[in-house]
């Protein structure tokens, strides 16, 4: 069993640095925990922001960074409504834009506001996008996610982990999740390090 664990850790760093690595982090609706924001910071990004819009949470996702090593962890929070057009401070941070989303599509009324926000970050920025979802969470089937992203001006595809992260997937026996991978519609990458697009 150790040996099995030090194995799902080694295969988790592996992915994460690969995708993460030198990149200025930027996830939307990170909610009180902001996961993905201390995977990208623990993987070498080279920013990180944790955003919400709610008041409440971002006080919660506040304390939960404090207690996760402050400032020393690498993650910033700072508040985003979505809808808004990101005013983003990345403190002489250089690196390729990637966006994180992960559980947030749960809300069919909410997606153009989020997808309209991560557009906005593309268009001014460049980069690319990773989001990561329970296909019908909430009742949003994943046709209504990637409309919703079409009408912003996107395009997500289905992205295959490669064979170090489906391992841990497999491993870990987590519920069934979609990834996709994208950009703006008129551009953008087709891979991402530890990704290839299907």
């Amino acid at each position: 069993m150790r040996a099995r664990g030090r194995r799902s850790c080694r295969a988790r760093r592996r992915c994460h640095t690969r995708t993460c690595a030198g990149a200025r982090c930027l996830e939307l609706g990170a909610g009180a925990a902001a996961l993905p924001s201390h995977a990208a910071a623990a993987a070498g990004a080279a920013a990180v922001l944790a955003t919400d819009g709610h008041a409440e949470v971002l006080s919660l996702l506040a304390d939960n960074v404090a207690a996760n090593g402050g400032r020393g962890c690498g993650v910033r929070v700072v508040p985003l409504r979505w809808g808004a057009a990101p005013a983003v401070d990345w403190r002489g941070a250089s690196g390729r834009l990637l966006l994180l989303l992960a559980d947030v599509v749960y809300d069919a009324q909410a997606l153009p506001h989020l997808f309209r926000t991560a557009a906005e970050a593309l268009r001014a920025e460049g980069g690319s996008m990773l989001l990561c979802h329970v296909d019908a969470r909430g009742g949003t089937r994943e046709e209504a996610v990637l409309a919703a992203a079409a009408a912003a001006g996107l395009a997500l595809r289905p992205a295959e982990l490669d064979e170090s992260a489906a391992a841990l997937l497999r491993e870990l026996a987590l519920p069934p999740v979609r990834l996709l991978h994208g950009g703006l519609a008129d551009g953008g990458a087709d891979r991402i390090a530890g990704m290839a697009v299907s």
